[in-house]
């Protein structure tokens, strides 16, 4: 019998810590592949950290296991289920209401993350940026 994983193991060595230690999948953001350090970086609540492996492979992984995540740019994958707001000023996703940075996505990506909050009927809160 297949169990299906919720936790990921990962280190954060840019802090000084080498120490691997493990999140909750549910946790996670949004991923997004850093090629200066060759590493994923996972962004969660409690902070940034890493892992090794592609975003290819990190999606098809998710996914392929039930976790709701989209491809939202080249670089990036975000987890659906954790934003709150949606910018389309800036083309950028929230995931809590303070002091959170968000995500840039690219158009069509913020496309693809709109319909799917709207198929399923996420509890989203979509802004409208000024354009000056």
């Amino acid at each position: 019998m297949n169990e299906v994983a919720r936790t990921i193991t990962v280190d954060d060595a840019l802090k000084g810590n080498k120490k691997l230690t493990s999140i909750a999948i549910d946790s996670i953001n949004f991923m997004e592949s850093d090629k200066t350090i060759k590493r994923i970086a996972i962004h969660t609540p409690d902070g940034v950290f890493y892992t090794i492996g592609s975003l290819t492979y990190w999606f098809s992984s998710l996914t392929d296991t039930g976790y709701d995540f989209i491809k939202a740019d080249r670089n990036v994958l975000i987890n659906v289920s954790n934003i709150r707001e949606m910018d389309k000023g800036y083309n950028k996703a929230y995931f809590s209401t303070e002091n959170d940075a968000g995500c840039f996505l690219s158009e069509k990506g913020y496309a693809k993350v709109k319909a799917k909050i709207m198929k399923e009927a996420y509890n989203v809160k979509f802004l409208e940026s000024p354009i000056w």
